[in-house]
Formats: structure tokens, sequence, C-alpha cells
């Protein structure tokens, strides 16, 4: 959306309420909570050397890992991106079911939390992992599920991923909670800078 074609003060709060979607729903409503997730968000104010707009890929390298992700052995999953030009990877995380029974017998919804670490310059001995993503996905689902985390990368090539299974892993035949590493997406964004106006962008 572009809110302002001079140099100013043209992005505020007020644009939250003024983007909608479904139904003329806003992206915030007037108490001040989003009606959406999942939803990036990227501003520039305008300034005639405003860096380009990130999150806006030009380029998408997708990468199947297809692999439960345990707390036990093996542990935690790690793939390597060695793209010296790559801007973010997004992380797909999945289960194939996500559901338990009750003491009664019901079928009831369940959990797993996970985290996602980023290792930049990762052939230097010195480089560490970084928390990026810590997140529990719970519900109810008796087919396959998925949910995508971009993740901007900086720091250099290469970048190792790793994706860690927190909760413990379930021995039972009455729960199903897997956490599976679907697959990662190298991302090149399109460097779109727009001088000048401000602007916002949805991802």
């Amino acid at each position: 959306k572009l809110v302002r074609e001079i140099e100013g003060p043209g992005v505020n709060d007020d644009w939250e309420q003024s983007i909608q979607f479904s139904q003329g729903t806003p992206i915030k409503g007037a108490d001040g909570k989003y009606n959406f997730k999942g939803i990036g968000i990227v501003t520039r104010s305008g300034l005639p050397d405003q860096p380009y707009m990130e999150g806006f890929p030009a380029a998408e390298t997708p990468y199947t890992v297809g692999a439960d992700v345990k707390n036990g052995s093996p542990g935690p999953i790690t793939r390597r991106i060695t793209t010296a030009n790559v801007n973010a990877v997004r992380v797909v995380i999945g289960t194939p079911a996500l559901a338990k029974q009750d003491d009664d017998g019901n079928t009831v919804g369940h959990s797993f939390e996970f985290k996602i670490e980023v290792k930049a310059d990762a052939n230097n001995p010195g480089s560490v992992w970084v928390e990026r993503v810590h997140d529990t996905i719970s519900g109810k689902t008796t087919s396959s599920w998925q949910r995508g985390y971009r993740i901007d990368l900086t720091g250099g090539a290469p970048y190792d991923i790793r994706v860690t299974r927190i909760s413990p892993d379930s021995t039972k035949t009455t729960e199903q909670n897997k956490c599976s590493w679907e697959v990662y997406t190298e991302i090149i964004d399109r460097t779109l800078t727009f001088p000048a106006p401000a602007i916002i962008g949805l991802t």
C-alpha cells in the first residue's frame, strides 16, 4: 500500500485499521488487537535513500527434508545453506495428525513445542547458534498440517539451520503429535527500493 508520496510521517498507527481483508475485516481492530496471524509487515517512511523492501522474493529454491524431528535419538536435524547471496530461508514444519484420546475415549487436541536455530558463517569455529523461532503448534487435526517460518539471514554464508523438538516424544498409540521438518526454501529477495514514497508491504 502506497501511503505518502513525499518524505515525512506517512506511516502511522492508523494504517493497520484501513487495510481490510475478508468481508471488510481490518488487520487490527479498534480495540488494538490483531485479527489475523502470520502477516509480515515491512514499512518505509519515505526517505530518498531508504533500503529495499525485504520479504518479496525474486527467486525461491526449495529442498525437501521430510524427516521427523525427535526429542530423543537421533535428536535435532540440521541442514546447511551455502548460497552466498541468499536473503532468507523458509522452514516448513508439519505434522501428519495432531490429536489424542482422553480418559473417556474422546479425541481431543494435542500440541508439540520446537525451536529453529541459525548459525551464520558456519565454517568459523567461533560461530554460535542463535534461536530465531520458538513455537508451540497446538490444535486438533486428523490430516496433515503445515506452517512456514520465514527467517531473514545475516552474517554471511554458509548458514546452518537446526530444528529441535522440545516436547517429549509421544510413545502412546493414542497420541499423535509428530514434529516433521517438511522442507526448507532458500529465498533471494527482489530489491524493490522505491525511493521517496512511504510504503507499507504485507507478506
